[in-house]
């Protein structure tokens, strides 16, 4: 199999090849941390230091004695190449989509200017980001099993939301346009359920309620009830009720009262380890499904099984990243040094675990119905992600 430019792939294959570089692993795993909203020039200069510094492992003495290190590490050159071909054609056409929103959008405000109405209409209701949320936001209310994504922009004096099946870089361009801002929060999921707009940030972020609210009060003209984990614009409170501001606001009074220290919870402590053997169990799962289908489809034609290797690490890549989110969301919450910070951070990783089992657990139906192998990923999955949530829920209530 082809080299993947993850850091596990690294460890097991550079074990294998007896070959060492701790330049070449920490720019593997740098460039692993990075995801979709990075900006495409950061990707490219990660992508440039894992070849570079392959480079320079290909001419060590201990790889060109060694077929198999000099094989693997060709290999990674390749992989590295690929994502470069493929992140510049992302950039190309982000930046063709940002000039034609661009264009459009200097079209409609000098329309608006003309006819008195003003910057708002660049954000309002009769603006093309105030029908693109309107008509998002019908949809999901029209269908309550649908999830859509949203990326708010983070402009004053009022923000700016996009509701989309799937976030583009298009969509940001609109955004940065109208309110003149590049300052993006990241990519969340939001759904209608109880009369509510439900939006599941990635990231926990103070004051997401109201800015949400105003956002879309502002592109559609009218006010939506929204509720961003326990708050509701309804219930709204002091920003301070965020898990963010509670850290901060512990942190001032310490100063003179002292801070709650987190108890140890032998639970959580145990968590990522638990929690990284269950994704170690998935992952095998899926290279025994992807060994089983290479050898159904080995007299198939080489574009075919090509295109199928390439399927199979794109799972396993998923699943890894998926897994090292969950992994380190419970390690910082179990070395978290007081109760407030630790309270956070396991809201954090429940709101993980609840878009892993609407992303992954679809998936994991798919995979245990495959013809070719009898496998259990949905029960290792739900069993794994049982053992975080009581962990999660022991360290709460600690």
């Amino acid at each position: 199999m082809a080299a993947k430019l993850t850091e596990n792939d690294w460890k097991t294959n550079s074990a294998k090849c007896k070959i060492k570089s701790v330049a070449l692993q920490k720019a593997i795993a740098d460039y692993e941390k990075l995801d979709d909203e990075e900006s495409h020039d950061e990707l490219l200069d990660a992508i440039a230091d894992i070849k570079n510094e392959a480079l320079d492992l290909k001419k060590a003495k201990d790889v060109t004695a060694n077929p198999a290190a000099v094989k693997y590490v060709a290999e990674i050159i390749a992989a590295a190449e690929a994502e470069h071909r493929e992140v510049t054609k992302d950039k190309t056409e982000a930046e063709k989509a940002a000039k034609k929103v661009t264009a459009a959008a200097g079209a409609a405000a000098a329309k608006s200017n003309a006819s008195g109405n003003g910057e708002d209409d660049v954000m309002g209701k009769d603006s093309t980001v105030g029908k693109f949320v309107a008509m998002a936001l019908h949809q999901l209310k029209g269908n309550q099993d649908l999830e859509y994504e949203f990326i708010v922009c983070d402009a004053k004096p009022v923000p700016a939301v996009m509701v989309a099946k799937k976030i583009t870089a298009t969509h940001k361009a609109m955004l940065s346009e109208a309110t003149g801002s590049q300052k993006f929060l990241h990519v969340g999921l939001c759904w209608f359920e109880d009369g509510h707009i439900v939006f599941e940030p990635e990231t926990p972020t103070s004051g997401l309620v109201s800015k949400l609210k105003s956002a879309l009060q502002r592109h559609t003209g009218k006010k939506h009830a929204v509720r961003v984990g326990d708050e509701s614009s309804e219930e709204e409170t002091a920003p301070a009720n965020s898990p963010r501001d509670v850290v901060s606001a512990t942190k001032t009074v310490a100063e003179d009262a002292g801070v709650a220290a987190a108890r140890p919870v032998p639970e959580l402590a145990k968590a990522p380890d638990v929690w990284n053997d269950t994704c170690d169990t998935l992952l095998d799962e899926i290279k025994a499904l992807g060994k089983a289908v290479r050898t159904q489809c080995a007299n198939e034609p080489a574009n075919f099984t090509k295109e199928i290797d390439g399927y199979m690490q794109k799972l396993e890549s998923r699943i890894e990243k998926f897994g090292l989110k969950l992994s380190k969301s419970l390690s910082k919450a179990n070395e978290a040094e007081d109760a407030a910070a630790r309270k956070a951070e396991l809201n954090n990783a429940k709101g993980i675990i609840a878009q892993t089992i609407r992303d992954v657990k679809p998936l994991a139906v798919v995979i245990d119905e495959n013809p070719f192998v009898k496998t259990n990923f949905t029960g290792e999955l739900t069993s794994g992600l049982t053992k975080a949530a009581q962990a999660i829920t022991k360290g709460l209530a600690a």
